[in-house]
């Protein structure tokens, strides 16, 4: 704490931040920013496009060309967090897929709220053409969490292994709906980002972590500036 207050509380602030910031991304296995390229900003193997567009922010995709990715998971312990949008949310639009487009089961939005088929959907929604930062969670227990925007939505005991990425080759497919139902709850969209870690991030944890650093930091700033006179009123 002594040595806090001597470097001064900007750089305190800093480190600290920096501090809390590096046990969330100490996690992270593959960071796919999708800015105008399919790669891994971590040196994984990139992603794979099934016919949508690739700009300079995202990637621009009609129903069922989504994206995928194989192998880069363990395939039941992870953290996958997507930052997207969608054209269409009325009734079930599929946002991955564990089995290779087999089976029905998956994340979806219903009518904008996140679903998990066929056990549970969350309560708050979002309109088409929103952005949504959604996370799915799936620790060594065996419990699938599902956020969005931050606020946890749903909640299951996997004992059926449904969010487990079980074939062979692990893959996992974004935006791209099953062929039991003929692919036909899809939506196009935009997908802005996609990070992937090998084990769930507490997200009350994090932020609650992350504010009171930051509390912290401004109190001891503004505690430093009004010692030498410089607060000023609305500042």
């Amino acid at each position: 704490m002594h040595i806090a207050f001597k470097v001064g509380p900007a750089l305190a602030l800093l480190s600290l931040t920096t501090l809390a910031a590096s046990s969330t991304f100490a996690a992270t296995l593959h960071d796919y920013q999708l800015n105008g390229t399919y790669a891994d900003a971590l040196g994984g193997p990139p992603l794979s496009p099934d016919g949508g567009t690739l700009g300079a922010t995202g990637y621009t995709f009609a129903a069922n060309q989504g994206l995928n990715a194989s192998g880069i998971t363990n395939g039941s312990v992870y953290s996958i967090d997507m930052v997207f949008q969608l054209t269409d949310i009325g009734g079930y639009r599929k946002i991955l897929d564990f089995s290779d487009r087999g089976p029905d089961t998956g994340l979806y939005m219903l009518d904008g709220a996140l679903n998990f088929y066929n056990v549970v959907t969350g309560s708050s929604t979002i309109a088409a053409n929103q952005t949504a930062d959604v996370r799915l969670d799936r620790d060594a227990a065996g419990t699938v969490t599902g956020f969005v925007n931050g606020v946890q939505e749903i909640q299951f005991a996997d004992t059926g292994n449904i969010a487990v990425f079980n074939t062979p080759a692990q893959i996992m497919r974004f935006f791209e709906d099953d062929n039991a139902t003929g692919q036909h709850e899809a939506s196009g969209g935009f997908v802005d980002s996609i990070t992937i870690r090998s084990d769930p991030v507490p997200e009350t944890s994090t932020s609650m972590s992350l504010g009171l650093l930051v509390a912290l930091g401004l109190g001891t700033l503004a505690l430093t500036t009004r010692k030498r006179g410089f607060l000023t009123k609305g500042h």
